[in-house]
């Protein structure tokens, strides 16, 4: 098996690594510990009712019968379906995914895998192919750029920004740097496998949305005055990938009645686990359910620590869920019924952070403050971290009449100019040059007596995941204008 531990003979070693694993119990580097899990996602695909609203979504997917939901991918599409919510495992800390699934038409293009992942780095059990094992990816980095724009437009006209060889024309109109920054911020799908956002005045902050380096150009161009410069911050890297095949697993390979509990089949439902533990060399433990005696088997360890000089992820934060990457005509599936995550030993102590601002509040409403979970921290980190506003307080100066008070998730902003909280430690971006906006999802209104002032605990209401925003807003109800002060509290889990 290599430095990732060896595969012991089932007779002589199966024993001793058995791992007690009844409710409320982990393993931490080879010992039983008896703690709580946390449920972070707790996912049942109940006619979809729960697929927009707990779960992220690409590709080809749907329902196929009752409470089961199915992705798929043909010519070369990636399909997935993921918890919103991520696990944030801290030092010390477990975590643990369940994922009750089913393979369907693997073949030899294809890449089917259920279990834990972010953007950069993932584990669980995957068909590579047609064979199935267990799969570790980890330290794989995504590649950062900066861009600064270092001249307005003076007029109409049409910007090219080059992301990693592929360009995409932007329109442009007369305003200063920070006002074409935003109109060259784009969301996923504009430019070819990247995302980008507005910062602190002229600048944008580029990620590529796989890992790997970029061997294509960043440039900018324009048909008028502006000007801008790419600079790199972050090379991308290829993940380090390990891939243990069923015959390969440690502990049981569920492939024969002899030495095994039961025989594994992958086209029919099964309770997949992993779990892990966030010490950096600890090991990482998979599971499978055994339907004759409804306990857990421990299938595969992977024995990190003493092998390796280096950690076994660069980011404990991770979403449940499956994906699949076919290139074959042939569609390849995975139907899942039950999507579980939970980090053990909650009780995490963070900081907690604070943005206050003024703004004089007329008879239109009139955004006072946003925040934004900007998933870039200490500049160029890509964390999945996630803000969690703890407090929402408003003071009305007005000495007559009062002001409603809105406080609304994803607000599309006009004009917004994101600032940094602190580059170095925190996740947060901030905004106070935007005044109006549309859309976005009302989280709650309260009114504000004159000369008082109330407050609204957000914190069971709404997480902001990475790129989501929560904006404040307040209208006077009569009379003259007058000062509206806002100030958001919030946790950063990261």
């Amino acid at each position: 098996m290599g430095v990732y531990g060896k595969k012991n003979d089932v007779s002589t070693k199966k024993e001793q690594h058995m791992i007690i694993d009844e409710v409320h119990r982990t393993h931490y580097l080879q010992s039983t510990v008896v703690i709580d899990e946390t449920a972070v996602a707790q996912i049942a695909f109940n006619y979809g009712i729960n697929t927009l609203e707990e779960v992220d979504e690409g590709g080809t997917y749907g329902i196929s019968n009752n409470n089961v939901v199915y992705i798929s991918s043909i010519n070369g599409t990636l399909s997935f379906l993921a918890s919103r919510t991520y696990t944030h495992g801290k030092s010390g800390q477990g975590g643990v995914f369940r994922i009750n699934a089913r393979f369907e038409a693997p073949n030899a293009a294809g890449i089917s895998l259920v279990g834990a992942f972010n953007l950069q780095e993932y584990t669980g059990f995957m068909y590579s192919g047609t064979t199935f094992g267990i799969v570790h990816n980890a330290r794989g980095k995504v590649q950062k750029y900066r861009l600064e724009i270092t001249a307005p437009a003076t007029g109409a006209e049409t910007a090219t920004v080059t992301v990693d060889g592929n360009a995409t024309n932007i329109a442009l109109t007369a305003g200063t740097v920070a006002h074409n920054a935003f109109e060259l911020a784009k969301p996923v799908g504009t430019y070819t496998n990247a995302i980008s956002q507005q910062v602190n005045g002229g600048f944008l902050e580029f990620s590529t949305l796989s890992v790997g380096a970029s061997t294509g150009t960043w440039t900018f161009s324009s048909t008028g005055t502006a000007a801008g410069t790419f600079t790199q911050l972050q090379d991308g890297q290829d993940g380090v990938n390990m891939f243990i095949e069923q015959s390969e697993w440690n502990r049981n390979t569920l492939l024969d009645t002899e030495n095994n509990p039961f025989v594994l089949n992958t086209t029919k439902f099964n309770v997949y686990e992993i779990k892990l533990s966030c010490l950096g060399s600890a090991g990482i433990n998979y599971y499978l359910h055994n339907p004759e005696n409804n306990e857990d088997v421990l299938v595969h360890v992977i024995e990190y620590g003493n092998f390796n000089e280096t950690i076994e992820f660069l980011n404990m934060s991770f979403q449940v869920g499956a994906f699949v990457i076919n290139y074959d005509t042939t569609p390849q599936l995975t139907y899942l019924t039950h999507l579980y995550s939970a980090e053990l030993q909650k009780e995490i102590v963070t900081p907690f952070k604070s943005f206050i601002a003024s703004k004089t509040v007329s008879t239109t409403e009139t955004v006072i403050v946003s925040g934004r979970n900007s998933n870039i921290f200490n500049d160029i980190y890509i964390v999945e971290g996630v803000i969690v506003p703890k407090r929402i307080s408003f003071s009305n100066e007005s000495t007559g009449k009062a002001m409603t008070v809105r406080v609304i998730a994803n607000a599309v902003l006009t004009e917004p100019n994101w600032q940094y909280v602190n580059k170095q430690n925190s996740l947060s971006h901030t905004d106070i040059a935007s005044t109006s906006y549309t859309g976005g999802e009302i989280i709650t209104i309260f009114v504000v007596s004159p000369i008082s002032s109330a407050s609204f605990v957000i914190e069971s209401a709404r997480s902001l995941r990475p790129f989501d925003s929560v904006t404040i807003t307040a209208q006077l109800s009569g009379g003259t204008a007058s000062a509206g002060i806002a100030s958001i509290e919030w946790e950063e889990i990261k």
